[in-house]
């Protein structure tokens, strides 16, 4: 998420419907910082995993979320778009 959004509010519902979140950097220079974000979680007892690179990121929850498991990518534009392309290459 960009760091001018109101990520708290987004974090607290993710945290009632999740049982592992992966973390990662917007490719922006506005991104918001996921250490506290990580905090924010585990605060719900949400097991998160931190991983800087998006694509990396991607690839971790998806390994995660095993057949017939969910990823759901949110946060920002910059994100979604990045990983489109890095998707459909």
């Amino acid at each position: 998420m960009l760091s001018e959004k109101d990520w708290q509010e987004s974090v607290d519902l993710i945290a009632q419907n999740a049982d592992v979140i992966v973390l990662t950097k917007v490719p922006s220079l506005r991104a918001s910082d996921t250490d506290a974000m990580r905090e924010r979680l585990e605060s719900f007892g949400v097991h998160c995993i931190c991983i800087d690179d998006y694509a990396q990121a991607y690839h971790e929850a998806l390994s995660l979320a095993g057949t017939g498991g969910n990823v759901f990518v949110f946060g920002s534009l910059y994100l979604a778009g990045a990983l489109r392309v890095h998707v459909e290459n």
